[in-house]
């Protein structure tokens, strides 16, 4: 599997996760409709656009690669610090 899809699944698994811990006080409450309230609906909306986020980041654009390497950059530059 590719690390893009991995990461993406990841992110999205433990976002919907948090959604379903958040949304369980509202299940318990006699009338439950689905918990969509406009906290979930915003929650919701977040996660999908920060999955998308992830999609792109760990995409090949030329953009993201750049990113990347800039980040990369930055840890192994922590890394030598620390090392002394």
């Amino acid at each position: 599997m590719q690390l893009r899809i991995k990461k993406t699944l990841a992110v999205f698994a433990v976002l919907v996760g948090i959604n379903l811990l958040w949304s369980i006080p509202n299940m318990t409450k006699s009338g439950w409709h689905w918990a969509i309230t406009p906290g979930f609906t915003a929650y919701t909306l977040f996660s999908v656009a920060y999955a998308g986020f992830v999609w792109w980041a760990y995409g090949p654009s030329e953009r993201a690669v750049a990113m990347r390497a800039k980040a990369e950059a930055k840890k192994a530059e922590r890394r030598a610090q620390r090392l002394g």
